[in-house]
């Protein structure tokens, strides 16, 4: 799987489903997407890290494990975007 060495948090908008669901709006009001509401949680993890020490940083901290195919699609609908700073 093709990733950036590092992303970072992007623009989007957050609407609160009920049951622990966001829907999150980046690049386009027509291609929300529906995610736990604990992810919006771990997204500060990736500032200022590469991913795989975001992923280690969330691992052992949270204990839970982030998918790289999560963190793919989340660069697809631009909720994290690349970082070349770091």
């Amino acid at each position: 799987m093709d990733l950036p060495r590092a992303v970072r948090p992007g623009n989007f908008r957050v609407q609160p489903l009920g049951e622990g669901q966001v829907q999150i709006v980046s690049y386009s009001e027509y291609a929300p997407l529906l995610l736990p509401a604990v992810v919006l949680n771990l997204l500060p993890y990736f500032e200022g890290r590469t991913v795989e020490e975001a992923r280690q940083a969330i691992d052992e901290q949270e204990q839970t494990e982030i998918e790289l195919a999560l963190v793919r699609k989340l660069l697809d609908f631009e909720i994290l975007v690349e970082d070349k700073q770091v």
